[in-house]
Order: C-alpha cells, then structure tokens, then sequence
C-alpha cells in the first residue's frame, strides 16, 4: 500500500469521527437524550416541535421563548439564533 493510499484513508476515517463527534447528522443536536427518534415524534403535551429545524423536543429541556403571546421551544441555541434573525422578515 502506498503512502499516500494510507494518508487518504487516515485523512477520511479523521473526517467521519470528527463529523460524529460533532453532532452527526443535526450539527450538534447532542443533549437530546432520545436523539435517533427525535426527529420522528409528533409534539405531545411534554414535547414541541423547534419551528427552524422542525426538531421534537421536550420542553422541560428546550430553550423557550415568548413571541407575541406566542410561546416557540429550540432544540439549540443555533435554531433560537436563526429564529431570531428571521422572525421579523416577511415572508414572500
């Protein structure tokens, strides 16, 4: 096997484990304790749907805000963030 052979797969295996290390598929979802199912459960009486990245979370452990007597769960800090920069845009 070639050096470089040997670097292309070191330089790939270093990328995927910094990837999972990372938060994997939601960039960087990692405090969800049921992360896999997460995305597949419909929002319940403990749980709401993040409005950015349409996330279930339960609101026990979401960051919450307050909008117009509207009430809005994030599943992270970077979803509150983008809510907020958009929230007063219109929508075309």
């Amino acid at each position: 096997m070639e050096l470089s052979n040997i670097l292309s797969y070191l330089l790939f295996f270093l990328l995927i484990w910094f990837m999972f290390r990372r938060g994997g598929c939601c960039g960087g979802h990692m405090h969800h304790t049921s992360h896999q199912t997460s995305h597949e459960k419909e929002p319940g009486k403990d749980t709401a749907k993040d409005p950015v990245c349409g996330m279930t979370v339960r609101k026990e452990e979401a960051i919450h805000r307050s909008y117009n007597g509207q009430e809005y769960y994030f599943c992270s800090e970077r979803c509150l963030q983008a809510f907020e920069d958009n929230r007063n845009k219109p929508v075309l």
